[in-house]
């Protein structure tokens, strides 16, 4: 089957076996027998980064809305962008201790309960450290002990809402 693919195609495929695939699965993964166009090591690297950022932004998304529900605040909607920015909707009403948790809810989601499947820790957390910095030492402890309980209680539907989140790109609960 190798020898009956075009020399280009037969280019990529090695490309894939240099990267510790056997035959098989470096011909699929190449798209050499499918119609579109082929897929380069580097294509399917791209495509992996894409979806781990998808994914992690729907997450963090999720962490701020349960996180919000959880702590009383009227949670609206949980979007995210192809550009793997994204927004949580909720009232800025409530306590310093319960804007701190939702604040703070996805940098603890990501490092603590997810550190597999995000190795490199959570990124696009910018915006949240500046909502932050007008937190002091008290408001951020108790928040922090109140975030972690909350996802600690509130793992399957975290994940449930981020399923939702990065496969419509919104949630409203």
């Amino acid at each position: 089957m190798f020898a009956s693919l075009t020399l280009r195609q037969q280019d990529v495929v090695r490309q894939f076996l240099t990267q510790g695939l056997n035959m098989h699965d470096a011909i699929l993964a190449s798209n050499a027998l499918g119609t579109g166009e082929l897929r380069t090591p580097r294509d399917a690297l791209r495509e992996e980064r894409c979806a781990r950022d998808k994914r992690q932004a729907a997450e963090h998304e999720a962490a701020h809305l349960c996180v919000a529900t959880a702590v009383g605040l009227d949670a609206k909607y949980a979007t995210i962008c192809p550009d793997g920015s994204g927004e949580c909707g909720f009232s800025k009403g409530g306590t310093p201790i319960q804007l701190a948790a939702t604040i703070m809810a996805p940098e603890i989601w990501i490092n603590k309960f997810r550190r597999d499947a995000f190795p490199n820790g959570a990124k696009g957390l910018k915006g949240d450290h500046r909502a932050l910095a007008i937190y002091d030492v008290f408001v951020m402890r108790k928040a922090m002990d109140l975030c972690i309980d909350v996802l600690r209680d509130r793992r399957a539907v975290i994940l449930a809402a981020a399923d939702r989140i990065e496969k419509f790109g919104f949630y409203v609960p």
